[in-house]
């Protein structure tokens, strides 16, 4: 299965979780404190692993997302083979091939990740509202997030078996007019990964 997903940034929070919320179901509040550890590898390319801690919230204020009723909590183990792809008009999109799997405890993963020379290089907080949205492409899951250091955005991604150029291509245009319909203009869209934008964010402030 291939995640297909474009970000944006978001300038007015309430105001586009109230345009979501008149299009879209809502699904739960989630906070997810991410870990991420890297493998620098001999022909300069590198592996990551996400060591992941979710906690599920219900609300029944779905614009302020006051009133959060604990759900559940999650530990999770996720690899992704990350690829920035570009498309017919030459804009790249995120086509990631995602393997996950849940941890009772991730002590025994983060020494196997230590001991095999993984060096823990990024630390993201991000707190998000879901919705999901039915498009001709598949369900789409809608998140607007307020991500630690870097602001507030909306995420949309769509999950595919395939992953040709034709694919990707028709959920691009779902994902944009989703993006649009949530009223952020399209030159919003973020092309770099939060863990590139985070590395130079604590690069400027050294």
């Amino acid at each position: 299965m291939f995640e297909i997903e474009l970000k944006a940034h978001v300038a007015d929070r309430k105001s586009t979780a109230q345009k979501i919320s008149a299009f879209a179901e809502f699904d739960r509040f989630i906070s997810k404190e991410d870990n991420y550890y890297r493998l620098d590898k001999a022909d300069g390319n590198h592996i990551t692993a996400r060591i992941r801690k979710e906690k599920l919230f219900s609300c029944r204020d779905t614009i302020e997302f006051t009133d959060k009723t604990p759900c559940g909590s999650s530990i999770v183990l996720t690899y992704k083979r990350k690829e920035l792809r570009a498309g017919q008009n030459g804009k790249p999109i995120e086509v990631n091939d995602e393997k996950e799997t849940v941890l009772s405890d991730p002590d025994a993963v983060i020494s196997l990740l230590e001991d095999s020379e993984f060096k823990k290089y990024i630390y993201k907080k991000k707190e998000a509202a879901g919705w999901y949205y039915d498009t001709p492409c598949g369900k789409a899951h809608i998140e607007l997030c307020d991500v630690s250091e870097l602001g507030d955005f909306i995420e949309v991604e769509i999950i595919a078996c395939d992953s040709d150029s034709e694919t990707v291509s028709k959920i691009r245009a779902q994902i944009e007019k989703i993006i649009e319909k949530a009223g952020i203009p399209l030159d919003q869209i973020e092309e770099r990964y939060y863990s590139e934008m985070l590395s130079e964010k604590n690069k400027l402030m050294r």
